[in-house]
């Protein structure tokens, strides 16, 4: 936290440091517009205003108690820290517990998760819960952050695959020969989804109709020839069949 940050929080001018202090102790330079009494003589006269209850007033420096150099001594807590092992953890499809580690400062807890995630604290240990999944696959973020400070936090990423049945498509018949001089030929292609040609010879050309899909090869003055017409599904081109397709040579 910088001196202004810090001077804002206590609602004075200004904070500053002194090397006399250590490290975890902070001078506070009085400003009567804010804080003490018309005429403060001893430490128990101050008044702090904040809006925080972190610090404690240990002490009390400087001469004359009307000199900008009086100040007051607070101790300045450590910043806190939290650690998420692993930062990401992928989950089954049908639904699964694993175990987190997180690694913190003080108490914690979760802020912001998933609604398909459940989460419980134990210790160290924080277990994660995610419910089957029918859908596509999804993803999201765990936070994990002090119960005293929100602001330090740490994130796993989770993933889960998709619960959906994988889709099919199938081709009838798997070879077919077209005439030298050019034909059309109709193929039965059973699809669990819309699909499409993705790959074909130049010499084909095709139009999909519902479950049948026409092909019509140009006629052949030249050498025989061969190619592999492929359909896939439309949402997944993993997802494919083929069709070897061949023409005699032209006369």
């Amino acid at each position: 936290m910088s001196d202004e940050e810090l001077a804002k929080i206590l609602k004075v001018k200004r904070v500053v440091t002194n090397d006399r202090l250590a490290d975890d102790e902070i001078a506070v330079f009085r400003n009567y517009g804010t804080i003490g009494t018309s005429s403060p003589s001893t430490i128990e006269d101050y008044e702090i205003t904040t809006n925080t209850d972190w610090f404690e007033v240990i002490g009390f420096v400087g001469g004359d108690l009307y000199s900008p150099k009086s100040a007051l001594w607070i101790n300045a807590p450590e910043s806190g820290s939290i650690v998420c092992d692993p930062a990401s953890q992928a989950f089954i499809a049908a639904g699964e517990a694993k175990d987190i580690t997180v690694t913190a400062s003080g108490e914690y807890e979760i802020t912001s998760k998933p609604a398909w995630i459940a989460g419980v604290i134990d210790g160290t240990k924080a277990t994660l819960t995610a419910a089957a999944n029918s859908g596509a696959a999804r993803t999201g973020v765990v936070v994990f952050a002090l119960t005293s400070d929100a602001d330090v936090n740490c994130t796993l990423v989770v993933t889960q695959l998709s619960g959906e049945a994988p889709g099919t498509i199938s081709c009838d018949p798997t070879t077919q020969e077209f005439a030298a001089a050019g034909e059309a030929k109709d193929i039965t292609v059973t699809a669990s989804s819309g699909y499409k040609i993705t790959s074909k010879p130049a010499w084909i050309t095709g139009a999909i109709a519902g479950n049948k899909a026409t092909l019509t090869a140009a006629a052949n003055s030249g050498a025989a020839r061969t190619g592999v017409v492929v359909f896939a599904l439309t949402s997944d081109a993993n997802v494919n069949c083929t069709l070897v397709v061949t023409q005699p040579a032209g006369t």
